[in-house]
């Protein structure tokens, strides 16, 4: 793997940038690099358009491509996704419209389109019911999104460096923006997002797999404004050392809904 592209994937997670393209019939790896700021070999490699998937760099027009970028600003995006109405897109990530729209100023149809979802990029001997598990997830969550991609059966065959495109789960009035999932989640971490006005005041909460409390209620900053949404942050504390691997971080609303991301400690 590219040393740029590998210093990307500590802990199997892809913490650059990514876009998500659907290819066109007339497509080449090499023209959808070029316009999207790759390289060729990158797209075959992470996609596995290889023996005994494909013939090496043979892409068809409909095929979904993960992309990775040399694009400085992390995260997931739908490649200008003409070929969607924002409610499909919203509908892939199992979240409302006005939810996706909070989280793209601006004019979405004429650029990139932000989605709530990491890269997994597969290590050696995974399954999908491992990557699911890892993740706080079902497998069919996972497999929504990937089951008609090229190389995909390579995920429960076991083989390394296949990029799976992993859904951030959204809640009803919250969607976390910071790539917390399945990561292990530092002190004095930023956790940021969007969430609806009418959700009151909004805390964080983080409990280990023992059901400990690590951190107890603290309050969430909210600022800028965006229709219905507006945005918070905060820097995470922790009141106690984690007794367990892995735990459970939740944004709570004051009208008693919530939103839980599995993460993992240090």
């Amino acid at each position: 793997m590219n040393q740029g592209l590998k210093e990307e994937c500590e802990l199997a997670i892809f913490h650059g940038s990514a876009i998500i393209v659907r290819a066109n019939k007339s497509d080449t790896l090499y023209h959808i690099a070029r316009k999207l700021g790759s390289n060729p070999e990158w797209i075959e490699r992470v996609n596995h358009l290889h023996r005994p998937f494909r013939e090496p760099g043979v892409i068809f027009g409909g095929d979904i491509l993960v992309v990775p970028t040399i694009l400085k600003q992390q995260g997931v995006s739908l490649a200008n996704p003409s070929f969607l109405s924002l409610e499909l897109a919203a509908s892939m990530f199992n979240m409302e419209k006005e939810a996706l729209k909070s989280i793209n100023s601006g004019n979405w149809e004429d650029r990139d389109l932000k989605v709530p979802a990491l890269i997994y990029m597969t290590e050696l001997s995974d399954t999908l019911e491992g990557i699911a598990l890892r993740f706080g997830l079902n497998k069919e969550e996972i497999l929504s999104l990937n089951k008609d991609r090229p190389g995909f059966s390579a995920v429960n065959a076991g083989l390394p460096g296949y990029a799976v495109i992993v859904p951030v789960p959204c809640g009803e009035l919250v969607v976390l923006e910071s790539t917390v999932i399945g990561s292990k989640l530092r002190e004095y971490a930023v956790i940021y997002g969007k969430a609806k006005r009418d959700a009151g005041r909004l805390v964080y909460r983080i409990t280990d797999d023992n059901g400990e409390l690590i951190t107890s209620d603290r309050e969430l900053v909210t600022g800028q404004e965006n229709g219905n949404w507006q945005s918070f942050g905060a820097e995470i504390y922790f009141d106690r050392k984690p007794s367990t691997h892995s735990g459970i971080l939740s944004i709570l609303a004051e009208n008693g809904k919530s939103l839980s991301h599995k993460v993992y400690f240090l």
